[in-house]
């Protein structure tokens, strides 16, 4: 059974939201950087939400630091957020799982 999604590809608004959250979004991505919309990308698609472990193999063409930099970035945004949910890396150590 496929995950339910609701968000549509490239946006940052779920499809169930009203018009002036797609406007908001809309407003807010055209003022984040490539990196950051990259990770924004990836977390939007993801409807479980996902670590910087899990984020960095989904964008293995950019380094942890830059990773867990740009997220920060965008939780300071508002644009992702600790879902209070934690799950284990590779290590062992549990890790907070980022949703949008």
């Amino acid at each position: 059974m496929a995950d339910f999604n609701p968000f549509a590809p490239h946006t940052r608004a779920r499809t169930i939201d009203p018009e002036t959250s797609h406007d908001a979004a809309e407003s807010v991505a055209e003022k984040i950087s490539e990196k950051q919309r990259a990770v924004l990308d990836v977390l939007s698609n993801a409807s479980y939400g996902l670590t910087d472990e899990e984020i960095s193999f989904a964008l293995n063409d950019m380094t942890h630091s830059t990773l867990r930099t740009r997220r920060s970035e965008l939780a300071q945004k508002g644009l992702v957020f600790d879902s209070r949910m934690r799950r284990a890396t590779r290590s062992g150590r549990m890790a907070i799982v980022w949703m949008v």
